[in-house]
């Protein structure tokens, strides 16, 4: 199946990949499609003074979140438009957070691509780098006064990260046509089980390459 292909192309190609999701969307014809995926960040927002005399934290939340909306227009049985808008927010996990909450940053896509029933388009250029400060000592020695910073090294490391959102659009015309739809992911998911269960390090990248071979020489669905 295409989508198949392509995404394991994508893990095949890159071993640190981390997989956020793999939601199936029903929508209308011209009607939205929304999918937020992420986690709720509690932060200190100061302290208050109880009847006793005692200092409380007062806590606010924050919500960080990868949010994709998606619009199909069918243009005809086979050819679909979508208007995908995705927006990424991330923390600033090495900026200190005051009373003002942590720091955030935003990434946002707007974009119309047009594909054929079936096929797969993969939504790219999110991407974010991180640097970061790492601080290496010998124990003890590197925490003298004085000839402590004779024990201590600093290196700095940046960390890229790349979003990348694959959509594959179905035209359903009728529940049976649902039902295809549905076999055709629920084969996916028990191959990707029957081949990966169990298996770590070189054996699941072989794995990882045999299933690739096989859904690029299997025919469209």
């Amino acid at each position: 199946v295409p989508a198949f292909g392509i995404a394991l192309r994508a893990l095949a190609s890159d071993q640190d990949v981390h997989v956020m999701g793999n939601p199936g969307l029903l929508v209308v014809d011209h009607g939205e499609a929304v999918l937020s995926v992420g986690r709720t960040i509690p932060y200190r927002t100061g302290t208050t003074l109880t009847g006793t005399g005692l200092s409380q934290a007062n806590y606010d939340r924050l919500d960080v979140n990868m949010e994709l909306l998606v619009t199909p227009h069918i243009n005809d049985d086979t050819l679909v438009t979508l208007a995908v808008e995705l927006t990424a927010d991330e923390v600033d996990e090495s900026a200190a957070a005051d009373n003002g909450g942590p720091t955030t940053s935003n990434r946002q896509v707007e974009t119309d691509v047009m594909v054929e029933d079936g096929q797969t388009i993969v939504i790219a250029g999110v991407t974010s780098t991180k640097m970061e400060r790492v601080e290496s000592k010998v124990p003890l020695l590197g925490d003298l006064p004085l000839i402590g910073a004779l024990f201590r090294s600093h290196r700095k490391s940046s960390r890229s990260t790349n979003l990348l959102v694959f959509l594959t659009p179905y035209v359903v015309d009728s529940p049976s046509d649902l039902l295809r739809i549905r076999r055709i992911k629920e084969a996916q998911r028990q191959e990707f089980v029957r081949r990966f269960q169990d298996k770590e390090g070189q054996e699941w990248l072989d794995a990882l390459r045999g299933l690739l071979a096989d859904a690029e020489d299997r025919p469209a669905s």
